[in-house]
């Protein structure tokens, strides 16, 4: 049985999230009335029990959802742990909850389990939101302007695409005029397609979500196609996909962006095929046409162009995605990828690195490789990461000599060694990696004269730093219960008994309890044990003046 099994569940995710949304919150609501004794607590009871229920139901179909509907991404795994975290919360309030508020600790316990519950909630949908809509979804609608190169812009209510003049500007073309991609500008990808992809489609095929295991918002995402195969036919568009989706009747059940969504404009749409028909150029076209070539003799070759790199190759970030193992942009604006296989540490060993991790070298600037099962043979291929700024090895079984293998490495600047077997024998090898400014070696093999070397060049964390001298030292305690009359500090001197002993009872005086008196020769104060015991000494003074100081 597998997770498509459950496919009909999942989709119920969009319809029954509402369930806790509005239950938790009531219930909130529901427990302020109860405090004030306008609501019973044995019906809150039976609200927070629901609440709770269609918690863990919409948390179990959205898990569901996400492996069904290509989900993906940092944003997904945070709307995870924040909906699991209020499912758990819900119940646990639930679970809390007193009918009969017997016990002010357990109803100060279910009390914080709520408004923990109510936090979670916004956070969780929060990053829903920003999963379905996009993360400037709460911008509100783009101006279709925006789509388009300076030179290029759409005016508000505006259908057509004005012409770039010479310098710069733009002027509106004669009625007739058939809107046209100025395809031969090196930037009309990034200027205009890219934008037009990121407001129309990413939503449904961007970094978030990869609904039919389609990517529009990179290069090797339109390239690579989706599970339909390919979307994107260069200098064709009437055989490319996406434009056949796109220039469908909004009726049609196979017509892109779905209805409800927001549609492309004729203008864009005329830019989409002006783009394809040009060969769909990912900015690598000339912005005009090149100059005649100087003559060359008739034996030598003009040297071709140097081609831009492309970025990391869709089935290599496949394989990475269905291996578990984490990855993301360090700059949104660049390739660069960081890359974490915590989730699967202790089954990667060699033979991953070299079949998930080398394709992607040339990208790779940080790697943490902590508590795999590597050995010293991975640090050979990981040699190849020319890149590589950020390494983590904690607790793996590299040794000195595989920790050779990056001798000369130009661009480590931070390394994590800690809980490893290397030796001093690793000094030499970390003193000569030219970028290296900062390593961790807590735990490691490394002796005192050994961190000692490395502290003249470098930033190293071993833990062997002495414990930090203490800001304030409290004095000693002093308790009110070691003085001879518990609680006389607190009353003024002029108004303390002169008593330690209650003049009725014979017991310890509690200074709460004092009058003045005046007796035939002197005026003090007199202190008793209880509030019951000055009755019976005013009743007759005389009785009790001899056993007075």
């Amino acid at each position: 049985m597998s997770v498509s099994d459950f496919a009909f569940f999942g989709r119920l995710h969009p319809l029954i999230l509402h369930l806790p949304i509005g239950l938790l919150l009531g219930a909130l609501v529901l427990e302020v009335l109860a405090s004030k004794g306008k609501v019973t607590r044995p019906a809150l009871g039976l609200f927070l029990w629901l609440a709770a229920l269609s918690a863990v139901v919409t948390s179990a179909s959205g898990w569901v959802l996400s492996h069904e509907e290509g989900y993906g991404g940092e944003t997904l795994e945070w709307h995870e742990r924040l909906g699991i975290a209020l499912a758990i919360t819900a119940v646990l309030a639930a679970l809390l909850h007193d009918p009969r508020a017997r016990s002010p600790r357990r109803l100060g316990f279910y009390r914080t389990a709520l408004v923990v519950g109510c936090v979670l909630l916004v956070l969780a949908g929060h990053k829903g939101s920003v999963l379905t809509h996009g993360a400037d979804w709460l911008d509100g609608p783009r101006v279709r302007g925006e789509l388009l190169p300076g030179n290029a812009r759409l005016q508000p209510g505006s259908d057509s695409l004005p012409s770039p003049t010479e310098n710069g500007t733009s002027q509106e073309k004669e009625p007739g005029w058939s809107p046209a991609l100025p395809v031969e500008e090196p930037d009309t990808y990034a200027e205009v397609i890219a934008p037009f992809f990121a407001a129309r489609c990413a939503s449904c095929h961007g970094p978030t979500k990869h609904k039919g295991d389609l990517r529009l918002d990179s290069r090797a995402g339109l390239l690579a196609g989706g599970e339909d195969g390919a979307v994107l036919v260069p200098g064709d568009p009437a055989a490319s996909l996406l434009f056949q989706r796109a220039s469908l009747p909004l009726e049609h059940e196979d017509h892109m962006p779905p209805e409800g969504k927001p549609q492309p404009t004729p203008a864009e749409l005329a830019a989409l095929e002006a783009w394809i028909a040009a060969g769909a150029p990912f900015g690598d076209a000339a912005a005009s046409p090149p100059a005649p070539a100087a003559p060359v003799a008739p034996e030598e070759e003009p040297a071709p162009p140097a081609a831009k790199p492309a970025g990391p190759p869709a089935e290599a970030i496949g394989a990475l995605e269905r291996a578990f193992l984490h990855h993301e942009r360090v700059d949104p604006a660049a390739e660069d990828l960081w890359i974490d296989v915590a989730a699967v540490a202790p089954t990667l060993g060699d033979a991953e690195v070299r079949a998930l991790l080398v394709p992607l070298a040339e990208w790779t600037v940080e790697l943490s490789l902590a508590r795999s099962v590597i050995s010293d043979a991975a640090l050979t291929d990981l040699a190849r990461f020319a890149k590589l700024r950020r390494l983590d090895l904690r607790a793996t079984q590299i040794t000195d000599a595989g920790l050779a293998a990056l001798a000369g490495h130009g661009a480590l600047e931070e390394l994590n060694l800690a809980q490893t077997q290397i030796t001093d024998a690793a000094v030499e090898v970390l003193l000569g990696l030219p970028s290296l400014r900062k390593v961790a070696l807590w735990n490691a093999g490394l002796s005192p004269a050994g961190l000692a070397r490395l502290r003249t060049n470098l930033e190293v964390n071993a833990g062997d730093e002495p414990a930090a001298a203490a800001l304030e030292v409290e004095g000693e305690l002093a308790f009110t219960s070691d003085r001879a009359l518990p609680g006389a500090e607190l009353v003024p001197e002029t108004l303390r008994p002169v008593n330690t002993t209650c003049p009725v009872s014979g017991s310890p005086v509690n200074p709460k309890y004092a009058l003045v008196h005046t007796s035939a020769t002197v005026t003090r104060v007199v202190g008793f044990c209880c509030p019951n015991c000055p009755k019976e000494f005013w009743a007759d003074p005389a009785k009790f003046e001899s056993k007075l100081p």
